[in-house]
C-alpha cells in the first residue's frame, strides 16, 4: 500500500510546493527531502528497536553505496522528471515495468536463475503495460 502510494504523494508534492512541471533541479531537491526525511526516520525507528544502524563491515557500506546510487538514484531521477510529465496513475503503471526488467535481468547476471515457463508468461504479460500507455 505505501509503495503505491508514492506516486500520488509526489504529485501533491509538487502541487503543495508550487514546483512547476519545468523545473528539474526543485523536483530532484524535493526528492532528496523527501528521501532524507525517510531515512531519518527508518534510522529512528531502528534505534528505538535496539537495532544497529551502520553495517558492521566497511565492504557492506560500500555495497549499500552502490546499490542506492544505481537504484534507488538513478531510478528516482528518472520517476521524478517523469511525473510532471505523465499522470500519476500512469505513472504507477510504468513504475511496474521495473519488476519485469528485474526478472529478466536476474536471469541474465545469475546463472543458476532460471526463466521459467510461468516468468516468461508472466513477463509477456508487460505488453498490457505498454498498451496502456501507448497513448
Amino acid at each position: 500500500m505505501l509503495g503505491g502510494s508514492a506516486y500520488p504523494a509526489i504529485k501533491l508534492g509538487y502541487d503543495f510546493f508550487s514546483i512547476p512541471s519545468n523545473d528539474s533541479y526543485s523536483k530532484l531537491l524535493f526528492a532528496g527531502y523527501r528521501f532524507l526525511l525517510a531515512g531519518l526516520i527508518l534510522m529512528m525507528i531502528q534505534k528505538v528497536m535496539g537495532k544497529k544502524v551502520m553495517p558492521k563491515l566497511l565492504s557492506d557500506f560500500k555495497g549499500f553505496t552502490l546499490l542506492g546510487f544505481v537504484h534507488t538514484l538513478l531510478q528516482y531521477v528518472f520517476l521524478y522528471i517523469g511525473m510532471a510529465n505523465t499522470t500519476g496513475v500512469k505513472s504507477s503503471i510504468l513504475g511496474s515495468v521495473g519488476v519485469f526488467i528485474s526478472v529478466i535481468l536476474a536471469h541474465v547476471i545469475y546463472k543458476n536463475d532460471k526463466l521459467s515457463l510461468n516468468r516468461m508468461v508472466g513477463c509477456i504479460a508487460c505488453v498490457g503495460i505498454w498498451i496502456v500507455n501507448r497513448k
